[in-house]
């Protein structure tokens, strides 16, 4: 069974952040070098994924992954090392909270949160170009392990690295029976361990205003 939805998982995970971030934030998928002047930046570093529980009883042969997951992000540096520390403790509060709390970003077609409490809208972004799809098909599922701490540059006082580190999952579909290409081949489509919920119409482009303005943070109910 092909980890397709991998691809889901971190770019959901990168639109759920820059959300909640806003701009003028650049989030990036890969470790890089820390440039003073593209501050504020980060990177997200998702680990190898696990299988940690499978269900037999599904036609579609899903199962349920894990991986560690690695928020780093490096906010503007303050005036002096105190402002500094001010602004490092402020995006590490953020992000906690985030992850605690949930964003509001209103409701799914089936009329439940699409984020909450240490869960991440997941989307489809197979073959998606431009804003990226409006409607998620599930939910991350962040480990309660998550944590935060920031770390002061060694060599100017005045910068800090936040780091938040747990762990997340996610619904891995296998087979479907749904119709096949032209080679005869049934595609890996996203899934859930539930046989009978549909996928769901195809994904529409996210408003551009909409992106802009992000969500607020709340305290939502799961």
């Amino acid at each position: 069974m092909a980890d397709w939805s991998r691809d889901d998982v971190i770019f959901s995970l990168r639109r759920y952040l820059a959300e909640t971030l806003g701009q003028p934030w650049v989030l990036r998928f890969e470790r890089t070098e820390i440039r003073n002047e593209e501050r504020p930046m980060g990177y997200l570093e998702l680990g190898p994924g696990r299988t940690t529980r499978s269900r037999s009883t599904v036609p579609q042969g899903n199962v349920e992954r894990a991986a560690a997951i690695t928020i780093n992000l490096y906010p503007k540096g303050g005036t002096d090392a105190r402002a500094g520390r001010r602004v490092a403790e402020a995006t590490a509060q953020l992000l906690q909270d985030v992850i605690d709390f949930g964003l509001d970003l209103g409701n799914d077609r089936n009329g439940r949160p699409k984020a909450g409490p240490y869960r991440i809208p997941l989307y489809n972004y197979k073959d998606v170009v431009g804003a990226g799809p409006s409607e998620p098909y599930d939910r991350l599922w962040m480990g309660e392990d998550f944590s935060v701490r920031t770390i002061q540059d060694p060599v100017d006082p005045r910068l800090y690295a936040v780091i938040g580190e747990g762990t997340l999952s996610w619904e891995a579909a296998g087979r479907t029976y749904g119709a096949a290409d032209e080679r005869g081949v049934v595609l890996d489509v996203p899934g859930t361990f539930s046989p009978t919920r549909p996928v769901g119409p195809p994904q529409l482009a996210l408003s551009p205003a909409r992106a802009e303005a992000g969500g607020r943070l709340t305290v939502s109910v799961p």
